[in-house]
């Protein structure tokens, strides 16, 4: 998925200039940081108001257990669970400068791998036969839609005013839709596994009700802008 999703950006990248270049219009590049990571763009003017832009985001492995609310009660199967996102995101945009200045509005889509990884400690014992069986491990993921609108606003224009180099921002949001919940658990004896299931769904429906009205990933980036 990555390698497909980097081989789009690639195409747009050279689609983009290549086009640009054959008719003359300006070119530009952006390096920048943002929540979705480290991001690279390019852009090119189809008129005074109006650019397009195709880009990519990189969001390295990040820890966000300390930020979020695990939710973790005494009776839960999996406990003390750790959350890491990582993931990319390729997107294609148009930009508006009413004014024909700096100042832009931004709609596009992103195709988003963005996803997070669970881990977890087994709290189970499962009892059959008169026999106890405990879960050995734990583990999970939260993903997300993998096409994703986006709209924002912006700062930067690297076709208005003199220079090669600008500076570039965007506040906005990313609508993922309902993240999906899967946590899942394995009994040390298969005898037990469908008794732990059933206690793992339980545990997942509870904390799937929590994240389902987070359907949106706000969007905030500030970088530099390089006019060829």
């Amino acid at each position: 998925m990555k390698k497909r999703m980097i081989g789009l950006l690639v195409a747009g990248l050279v689609v983009c200039c290549v086009v640009g270049l054959a008719s003359g219009a300006d070119v530009a590049a952006s390096a920048k940081l943002g929540t979705l990571g480290l991001g690279a763009d390019a852009a090119m003017a189809l008129n005074d108001q109006f650019n397009c832009r195709v880009g990519l985001n990189y969001l390295p492995a990040f820890d966000i257990s300390s930020f979020v609310d695990t939710g973790d009660e005494a009776g839960d199967v999996i406990q003390d669970l750790s959350i890491e996102l990582e993931g990319l995101t390729v997107g294609a945009f148009a930009d508006w400068h009413p004014a024909a200045g700096k100042f832009r509005v931004t709609a596009g889509l992103l195709l988003n791998s963005i996803e997070a990884d669970i881990t977890g400690t087994p709290n189970y014992t499962v009892t059959v036969a008169g026999r106890q069986y405990r879960a050995t491990d734990a583990s999970g993921d939260v993903t997300f839609a993998s096409v994703s609108p986006y709209i924002g606003i912006g700062v930067g224009n690297p076709f208005k005013g003199e220079g090669q180099w600008f500076f570039t921002m965007d506040a906005g949001v990313m609508f993922h839709g309902t993240p999906e919940l899967d946590l899942r658990a394995t009994a040390s004896d298969p005898a037990a596994q469908a008794i732990l299931d059933a206690e793992v769904e339980k545990q997942e429906q509870d904390a799937q009700d929590s994240i389902d009205a987070i359907s949106v990933w706000p969007v905030l980036s500030a970088g530099v802008t390089y006019k060829f």
